[in-house]
């Protein structure tokens, strides 16, 4: 997963990848970062409990955060086989980007 409708996708640099923000990729459009946080497949089984409660609350508050302070959505990814996205997710960050590059460039370059 380098690349989404043409955007590169990046590591996040350390002060993004842990607290506050919990993002593993990112990417610039127009002015605005979009973050991805990267799940193992397990994330979706029947071991999401793991993830519930105040995790699942913590990482909702850490990627608000995140679109408060760039701009863009935050999204959790599942990876399946390998580096394929969801279809549904795929979307949805697509519908990000191009609504991201609707607006007047942003203030991150």
């Amino acid at each position: 997963m380098n690349s989404i409708d043409g955007i590169e996708f990046t590591d996040a640099p350390s002060e993004i990848e842990g607290s506050p923000y919990y993002i593993d990729k990112w990417a610039l459009v127009n002015g605005y970062w979009i973050g991805i946080q990267v799940k193992p497949k397990s994330y979706a089984s029947s071991s999401i409990s793991i993830y519930a409660g105040a995790a699942m609350s913590g990482m909702k508050k850490a990627h608000k955060k995140f679109q408060t302070d760039f701009g863009g959505k935050a999204f959790i990814v599942v990876l399946e086989k390998g580096d394929v996205i969801d279809p549904n997710k795929r979307r949805q960050i697509i519908e990000e980007i191009r609504r991201l590059q609707g607006f007047s460039e942003g203030p991150h370059q």
